[in-house]
């Protein structure tokens, strides 16, 4: 059994990063960039007004300096997308906000400081010259460094590309992911129970659910039955993907088969057991570069370490520079106590953000309630050796919103 630490080094030290797809920049929304992009234009690209008022020659309002009126002839105006006009000294021309700077101006005055009387316009403040002037490429130049490679395209960064006019862009290719689960008593959803002993399958629903929440698209290859040769045609088609997840089958009961098929199969098992709770039974192997996850039954434990072991090794085939989320402090409200401390544990906690970070610890913990997460925002991290931690204390925490990606 390995430490938590030397685990999640070993899948990532295996864990290659993809190669690179071209895709529209409608379809580029949480994607990755693969690429430095520069700008190819100046943004903006011309000078323009910031506000609606008057463009005028900054040299005709010396005379408020010293209190004298300024009345200017009004030479026309200017809307957002018309040609810009001249202009010339003791003239003034109307201007709204995103409209090209008249030939000569230097300065806007805002209509707020401006008095309008027929086609004369009298200035009541002084203005610095080039107030409220957004000049070329004030926001962006061309040839500047757009967006580096890492980086995740939000809204905003998909704003900027298409200011740029950019329509295709390179991303990160995302993973392709197979999952399947194991087990004699296992039904899918939607099938009728014919005992009482059968368990149907919210494993793979939550997976699933989670690697969508990533972006990735998952296959579902279906509920195999405990047998060695079924659970092994299975893994044969690992091939077909870069990351193959089984949920049950790694435990040590009798007719776990899954530890046995990879094995016969040439894989190469890195561990199969982790000091985490819950979570203990975790198998991964590789084939090459494809990476096999054996997720525990328990749907707890198989969320738990998808969250913890599965989803950094996603991130980092996915481009992400920040792999793993950092931790957050928070001040326990209830003493935490355990029987055991030979585990790391991640208890599900409820972290309240209203004014200094306060966590506490749902009350049950068990492996197999998922619906315990109903309730929770957040995981507690309990160190390996420690049995007891009193109200007050600081603890680590990590949201699970921190998860979302």
């Amino acid at each position: 059994m390995i430490d938590f630490e030397e685990a999640l080094r070993i899948i990532l030290n295996n864990t290659k990063t993809l190669d690179s797809e071209r895709i529209f920049l409608d379809q580029a929304l949480n994607r990755v960039l693969f690429k430095d992009i520069y700008a190819k234009e100046n943004i903006p690209s011309f000078d323009n007004s910031a506000m609606d008022g008057f463009a005028l020659l900054n040299e005709d309002l010396l005379p408020l300096k010293n209190a004298l009126p300024v009345k200017l002839k009004i030479a026309g105006e200017v809307s957002a997308g018309a040609k810009p006009i001249p202009i010339k000294k003791g003239e003034a021309v109307k201007i709204y906000t995103g409209a090209p700077i008249p030939q000569g101006a230097d300065t806007v005055i805002e209509l707020e400081l401006t008095k309008v009387n027929a086609d004369e316009v009298e200035i009541l403040a002084y203005k610095e010259k080039g107030s409220n002037i957004r000049k070329i490429g004030e926001d962006i130049k061309k040839g500047d460094l757009l967006l580096e490679s890492g980086k995740v395209l939000r809204g905003y960064e998909l704003g900027i590309l298409a200011s740029q006019n950019i329509v295709t862009l390179d991303v990160f290719r995302m993973p392709r992911v197979g999952i399947f689960v194991t087990g004699d008593e296992v039904l899918d959803v939607g099938q009728e129970k014919t005992s009482d002993a059968q368990i149907r399958s919210s494993n793979h629903i939550s997976i699933m659910g989670l690697l969508e929440s990533m972006g990735v698209k998952p296959t579902f290859l279906g509920i195999i039955k405990d047998d060695k040769e079924s659970i092994k045609n299975t893994l044969n088609r690992i091939e077909e993907f870069d990351i193959l997840i089984s949920t049950g089958g790694v435990s040590v009961s009798d007719k776990d088969f899954t530890k046995e098929a990879v094995k016969e199969l040439g894989f190469d098992v890195k561990f199969h057991k982790v000091a985490v709770k819950p979570g203990k039974p975790m198998m991964f192997a590789t084939k090459g570069d494809k990476l096999f996850f054996g997720l525990p039954g328990n749907p707890v434990s198989c969320v738990t370490n998808f969250d913890i072991f599965v989803r950094p090794s996603i991130k980092k085939m996915m481009g992400y520079k920040d792999i793993i989320k950092p931790f957050m402090r928070a001040k326990l409200i209830a003493p935490i106590k355990r029987k055991s401390s030979d585990r790391l544990e991640f208890l599900r906690g409820i972290l309240n953000l209203e004014q200094e970070l306060l966590v506490e610890a749902l009350p049950k913990q068990g492996s197999h309630m998922l619906t315990e997460f109903r309730s929770a925002n957040c995981y507690i991290l309990v160190p390996k050796g420690v049995n007891e931690i009193p109200a007050g204390e600081f603890v680590d925490v990590i949201m699970f919103s921190s998860y979302i990606r």
